[in-house]
Parts: structure tokens; C-alpha cells; sequence
């Protein structure tokens, strides 16, 4: 599913969809509400189905429990 969020800021926090939605292409990031819902109004149905098959694409070759160990892993293993 596309995900539709909001950028960080000190009142908004942000987790793991943020990134997943730059990483992805699988969903819009919006500075307001206003923005937010202009966007809606005018997007059309191709660009929602795009945005489903890029989050698809995304969980299958990311999101397995099995990519995310190995992507932990590799990432405390830089900190460290």
C-alpha cells in the first residue's frame, strides 16, 4: 500500500514508513495538510497504481524478515 506521510519535523516524528517511502517511491511525503490534500484531489488512478506495484516491488526485494536481519546486521556492524 502507498503511504502518504508527513515530513520531519521537531512536532512530527517520524519512523520507518518515512524511510520506506524515500526508499521505495511508494508513497508522498507532504509539508501540510493543505498540500496533502490538494495532492489527493488531483492525483489520478494510474499514478495509485504505480505507486501500489512500487510498494510491492519494495516489500518483496527489502522487507523480508530474512533482508531486514541481514540489513540490521550490516548496519550495527558499520556503527561498531
Amino acid at each position: 500500500k502507498a503511504i502518504f506521510t508527513f515530513k520531519r519535523s521537531r512536532d512530527i516524528k517520524q519512523c520507518v514508513e518515512y524511510n520506506y517511502v524515500i526508499e521505495s517511491e511508494g508513497g508522498f511525503i507532504f509539508h501540510s495538510v493543505a498540500e496533502m490534500i490538494n495532492h489527493l484531489n488531483n492525483i489520478e488512478m494510474p499514478a495509485i497504481a504505480q505507486l501500489g506495484k512500487n510498494a510491492q516491488n519494495y516489500g518483496r526485494d527489502y522487507l523480508t524478515m530474512d533482508k531486514m536481519v541481514v540489513r540490521a546486521v550490516s548496519d550495527w556492524d558499520e556503527e561498531r
